[in-house]
């Protein structure tokens, strides 16, 4: 959290109604990276990233015809289709390795994986923006990194312990 807190630069945090809005998402994002782990028991990676995908884009419809906006499709043009198409594939690779990574690894590993996302976006900022990240954001960098380094060898720890007594009862 620290680190997350260094690297986003937030000065003056007050909780409001689009922060509701996040921790809703995040909560039912939680829900469904729980469903989607136990489906994985029984079904493919595919199957599942391909239900995600389509049950998604179903819900995106539904959603525009209850806010009345589903007439805006057809004013999309060439460049707006473009880009759906390439962020749509985006899409569709997290979703489709995502899956198939929660298949082999449990939810909260796959999880805190994501953190990544972060530090990597400021890194390729620096590259290609040439934007130099302060140093408290180096040091958030850092501690998210080392966060994660920490998540990882933990469950990995845990589990061979689990294994190795496993072993030992039988």
């Amino acid at each position: 959290l620290t680190g997350s807190f260094l690297l986003l630069k937030i000065t003056n945090f007050t909780f409001n109604y689009g922060d509701i809005l996040i921790l809703i998402a995040t909560i039912l994002w939680a829900v469904e990276i729980n469903i989607s782990k136990a489906t994985l028991k029984q079904l493919s990676s595919r199957v599942v990233a391909f239900g995600r995908m389509f049950f998604g884009s179903i819900a995106l419809l539904i959603f525009l015809v209850a806010t009345k906006q589903l007439s805006l499709i057809s004013t999309i043009n060439y460049s707006q289709i473009s880009w759906i198409l390439i962020t749509s594939l985006l899409l569709f690779g997290y979703v489709f390795t995502f899956y198939s990574g929660l298949k082999l690894v449990n939810a909260t590993t796959a999880t805190a994986i994501l953190v990544l996302g972060t530090p990597l976006t400021t890194i390729l900022d620096l590259i290609f923006l040439n934007n130099i990240p302060k140093i408290t954001e180096i040091i958030g960098i850092l501690l998210l990194l080392t966060g994660i380094t920490l998540f990882i060898l933990y469950t990995r720890t845990k589990t061979i312990a689990f294994q190795l007594q496993k072993s030992d009862v039988s």
